[in-house]
């Protein structure tokens, strides 16, 4: 989740992000908006767990662009977020699996969609694509932190069985500039596209 594609920019709203994460985990929304002022610019995302944990992959993967300083800081927000997980692990699964069980239905409505010939879902394919990218994490990060994921694994086994029957090889369509990081044969639906619809 690159959200200005200025690494610079996004470090500082990884760190409003992070700061909050205590009280978002505290809490039952599956996101809570806040708002950051970067240069007199605004942003105002609503942050979940799979947020935070997108926008700092895609941080470290742009760090070679960051001053020794913003390196630091970046590593403070990865330690801040093993904090916050060891504190508050039970409210941190929680979190997980409901944004995994929310990105789920998604990504299956789209499928279905897609399935159904609708042309609306093959214009939303990059956004829809890296719904499922953030699945990969939150399901990467369960596994990591021994969090029980098995039910959602499955469904994610499922859809993907599925995808493979509707989408296509096509151009890639995650972050810009890392296409290297993303490689197809782990994250196959960043470099397909869906079939043409049945009505063209």
């Amino acid at each position: 989740m690159i959200l200005s594609h200025d690494p610079h920019v996004d470090l500082q709203i990884a760190d409003a992000a992070v700061a909050q994460l205590p009280a978002y985990l505290a809490g039952r929304s599956l996101t809570r908006p806040i708002y950051v002022n970067v240069g007199g610019a605004a942003y105002r995302p609503a942050i979940s767990l799979g947020f935070v944990l997108d926008l700092l992959h895609a941080l470290q993967l742009r760090a070679p662009a960051l001053s020794a300083d913003e390196t630091a800081l970046l590593a403070r927000l990865h330690d801040d977020l093993r904090v916050a997980r060891t504190l508050h692990r039970a409210d941190y699964a929680r979190h997980l699996t409901q944004e995994l069980t929310s990105l789920l239905d998604t990504w299956e409505a789209y499928l279905d969609d897609l399935a159904g010939g609708e042309d609306a879902g093959a214009a939303n394919h990059a956004t829809e694509a890296r719904k499922r990218t953030r699945i990969a994490l939150l399901l990467a990060e369960a596994a990591a932190h021994d969090i029980d994921v098995a039910a959602h694994a499955e469904r994610t086994a499922h859809a993907d069985r599925r995808m493979d029957d509707i989408l296509v090889p096509g151009a890639y369509v995650g972050p810009a500039g890392l296409a290297n990081a993303f490689p197809a044969d782990r994250f196959r639906w960043l470099h397909r596209s869906p079939k043409p619809s049945r009505s063209h």
